[in-house]
């Protein structure tokens, strides 16, 4: 290549008119360029069959699949990094994507499965990784301290120190770029090349390229960022790192080697700053990010270095002569006409297959509330890239058949239903398409005036069983007795914490979750409770507030009116207690077998206090030791001199079964809370034999039969078949008034 010496360049009026022509071909061709991605500082683009994998500064790794358009996000906050999802460099290597971070090495398929952690021995300063390549079947790793080497072949990661005696700044390996005969090591003072033909740990196999053999800079050290090869040679790019206190630290520069010829290119001879961030070479021309260091500490980009390699052309694209709308540029690729530029601000691309971003995150909160008239208020939290709002919504919970798109985040609809429960999901969106859909479901009944309770949907924790979907066994059973709800995910208090207040009841779900309860809904439900409001709250696990993380005993002595006894009863049938809301029914079932909502996980036995009494107990469980399965309680809470309601059962409300059972219970909770339950169930009112409808029907292992007698019988089952055949037969011959169930 011909040498460039300061002073001979072409002119700039002159290289313009030919870079114009040569970059028409590079980077320049499309007519639809366009930025994406405002949100992300794009530091890395590397390119796979199907896609494009990006690397950001500080958000993870990114991945565009062009088949379905659509992106994949990588990072910390959903699970895929831990410690730091800053992404130092970024290749495909042995099949995998590897990722080097400020704590380990992250790989992963092609797709964006199987990923795992690669920490090497020694702490966080061995884990820094800046840079890596791949020679045959090894990636050499540059790390803070050394350089490391993984085998594919046994899977190890094996050190080696390769620095200078004296000069502790080349231990500190910085990039690596590997042909099919040397590997180039950057480190903080000068550059490595090792010999492939020879074992490394021979001297022989490694030379050093510094200050007196090849890099001709006034700077104090040769800070390598960057290591490119090229068709004929190597090019460097250094770092530029001037703090005031050593101006001279490192200058920067970009340099070239071709056998034992060097050239080197700085603000005397073309560039506009002698940072360099990134060297990428396509068609014979090399690009090659610029930026200086402010203060030491930050940086400003200075456009992108484009030189044909053919001519030694030099030309700087920057924000005012080409389609990027910053010189903050920090990532390349170009192929086939289409090109992709990863900047601080994002990515500007002219390929028409990529599209931006639609929203990424479900709305943190959602609420829906009748206000009479068919008209009803929703209130969506505001999702990040959404321009509008779709609110899915139907009669039908398993089928929500309608769409609604609204223009803001709150608003208030028409809907058609008179007197009728519907059903709400909502997703935010844009352009580019919806966004997750609310995984919680909520509902309201369609009614001609205000609804008198509230449901709050607070169990979010993410296991295989929960459907987010209780609202519909909570609903149901309000409903059953003729009175209307509305309903909201727990998260709306952080915007609305006097939500509650504006209810007579309220019913909080908590399923199976020992996080239902946070510091702000705990001070919402103090309000509430305080005020005179009636709560209805069930679920397993709550007792986990006062042992666990963010331990609250006072909120639960206080407002829950219980003493922990047991945090696993480990049982599914609990007894109505005599004298209490619960009396006269049968023995309750929950939490197990088909007929449940979901399989309960450590149920919560507790001891009233302050007044309250037990509602329920455990079968077989000596209330004693494990406590009580629920209580109530009427009184005072906190210093309030207005009386408030509690009903507080350990298990949660939506696993109990059959649904006559659900409602009869939710019967006798509305009535505690002086609603007028116009029917109330009862064991003690039966007054004849009742057979009631097995279950499940059809069935495949087994169904349950259950039945009541108003008193003391014999009995006599027979099953029969549809031909008229006995299959199976019982005699009781003494069995007491009651329920009662038998599983065939």
């Amino acid at each position: 290549m011909k040498k460039k010496e300061a002073g001979t360049i072409i002119p700039f009026a002159i290289r313009i008119f030919f870079s114009i022509f040569i970059t028409t071909a590079a980077i320049y061709s499309g007519d639809h360029w366009k930025g994406l991605l405002f949100d992300y500082a794009i530091t890395q683009i590397v390119p796979y069959e199907g896609g494009y994998w990006f690397a950001t500064g500080n958000s993870g790794a990114l991945r565009y699949d062009l088949a379905s358009q659509q992106w994949f996000r990588y990072n910390k906050d959903n699970g895929f990094f831990n410690q730091n999802h800053t992404i130092n460099d970024m290749k495909i290597m042995l099949n995998k994507v590897w990722f080097a971070t400020n704590y380990g090495i992250y790989t992963c398929t092609i797709t964006g499965s199987g990923w795992q952690q690669h920490l090497l021995p020694g702490g966080y300063m061995p884990n820094w990784i800046r840079g890596f390549d791949t020679h045959a079947d090894t990636v050499w790793i540059a790390a803070f301290t050394g350089l490391h080497i993984y085998a594919q072949s046994t899977g190890q990661f094996t050190f080696f120190d390769i620095s200078l005696p004296g000069n502790y700044q080349t231990s500190y390996t910085t990039t690596i770029a590997a042909s099919d005969s040397f590997v180039w090591i950057g480190t903080d003072d000068g550059v490595f090349r090792y010999d492939c033909s020879k074992p490394l740990s021979d001297p022989a196999a490694r030379a050093y390229f510094g200050k007196a053999n090849g890099f001709d800079t006034a700077s104090d050290l040769v800070m390598c960022r960057t290591i490119t090869i090229g068709e004929s040679g190597v090019w460097f790019g250094l770092e530029e790192y001037t703090p005031s206190t050593s101006p001279n630290y490192c200058l920067g520069g970009l340099f070239y080697k071709q056998g034992e010829h060097w050239e080197s290119y700085d603000q005397s001879n073309g560039l506009t700053a002698p940072g360099i961030h990134f060297i990428r070479i396509f068609e014979n021309h090399l690009y090659a990010a610029l930026f200086h260091y402010v203060n030491g500490v930050n940086f400003d980009g200075a456009g992108l270095l484009e030189m044909d390699l053919a001519t030694g052309d030099l030309r700087i694209l920057n924000s005012e002569n080409w389609h990027v709308e910053t010189d903050n540029i920090r990532a390349f690729y170009c192929s086939n006409g289409d090109t992709l530029i990863g900047t601080e601000e994002g990515l500007y691309t002219n390929h028409l297959a990529i599209r931006d971003m639609k929203p990424f995150d479900e709305p943190a909160c959602f609420a829906v509330r009748n206000l009479g008239a068919g008209s009803v208020e929703v209130r969506i939290a505001p999702v990040h890239l959404a321009t509008e709002y779709a609110l899915f919504y139907g009669s039908d919970p398993h089928q929500l058949s309608d769409t609604l798109i609204l223009a803001a985040s709150q608003d208030t609809i028409e809907l058609p239903y008179p007197q009728e429960t519907i059903y709400f999901k909502a997703a935010g969106m844009n352009e580019n398409g919806f966004g997750p859909v609310t995984r919680d479901l909520l509902a309201c009944v369609i009614s001609p005036s205000d609804n008198p309770i509230l449901l709050v949907q607070a169990f979010h924790k993410e296991i295989a069983e929960n459907t987010y979907n209780y609202v519909i066994q909570y609903g149901e059973a309000i409903y059953h007795h003729g009175f209307g709800f509305d309903s909201v995910t727990d998260q709306i208090l952080t915007v609305d914490s006097l939500l509650l207040n504006e209810y007579e009841a309220v019913n909080w779900i908590a399923g199976a979750d020992q996080e239902s309860l946070n510091e702000t809904s705990k001070s919402a439900i103090r309000r509430f409770l305080e005020n005179g409001g009636k709560l209805f709250i069930s679920g397993s696990q709550i007792i986990e507030n006062i042992s666990g993380t963010g331990a609250d005993p006072t909120f639960f002595n206080s407002y829950l009116k219980a003493v922990w006894k047991k945090s696993n009863t480990a049982t599914y049938l609990v007894n109505p207690v005599d004298g209490s809301s619960f009396a006269g029914l049968g023995d309750l079932e929950y939490g197990n077998g088909d007929e449940a909502a979901y399989p309960v996980s450590r149920p919560d036995g507790f001891r009233p206090v302050s007044g309250a009494i037990p509602n329920l107990l455990y079968a077989d469980r000596d209330s004693a030791t494990y406590g009580s399965a629920g209580l109530q309680y009427i009184g005072l809470f906190g210093d309030s001199s207005e009386e408030g309601a509690l009903v507080y059962l350990g298990f949660p409300f939506e696993t109990i079964y059959p649904e006559a059972h659900r409602f009869t219970v939710m019967g006798r909770i509305l009535s505690f809370f002086d609603f007028e339950v116009t029917s109330i169930e009862n064991d003690e009112q039966l007054s004849r034999f009742e057979l009631k409808q097995n279950y499940p029907n059809p069935f495949n292992a087994a169904t349950m039969i259950e039945y009541e007698l108003s008193e003391q019988s014999e009995v006599q089952l027979i099953i029969w078949d549809i031909g008229g055949n006995r299959v199976r037969q019982w005699n009781f011959p003494n069995q007491n008034a009651g329920y009662h169930r038998l599983r065939w």
